[in-house]
């Protein structure tokens, strides 16, 4: 009895295919690596002009903020002087008006002690007048 053994070895068709080679593998994930790391960097480079854009409306919008507060401060102030004109101009017309109305009722009291004091002179000029006619 003879044993032949015979052996063979082939190449597998694999390894020579492109897809199978881990090279192949290491170079599709290098590529995809380095196309995340363009599309971070292109992220980056947005976020960071929108940062400076906030960053300077941000600043603006203060700055309003501060003229706008200075603003208000002086208008309160203008109204709260001219309350205060007003009143004082109101003040002064209702003590005008007073003092008018007493100089007023004081001359017609004393128009009234003149009528009176001629009334009753003429009354007593008329009964003189005539008892010295009997």
């Amino acid at each position: 009895m003879s044993i032949i053994h015979a052996t063979f070895a082939v190449e597998p068709l694999c390894r020579s295919c492109p897809a199978c080679s881990p090279y192949d593998f290491n170079e599709r994930l290098l590529e995809r690596v380095v196309r995340y790391e363009l599309a971070f960097d292109t992220i980056l480079k947005e976020v960071r002009e929108t940062i400076v854009k906030v960053d300077s409306a941000l600043k603006v919008m203060q700055e309003d903020r501060t003229k706008m507060d200075a603003t208000l401060d002086d208008m309160e102030s203008k109204l709260d002087n001219a309350i205060n004109i007003g009143m004082t101009n109101i003040s002064e017309a209702v003590s005008d008006l007073t003092h008018n109305s007493s100089m007023a009722i004081l001359q017609i009291h004393k128009e009234n002690a003149v009528l009176k004091g001629m009334h009753e002179l003429q009354f007593w000029s008329i009964k003189i007048y005539c008892v010295t006619d009997y």
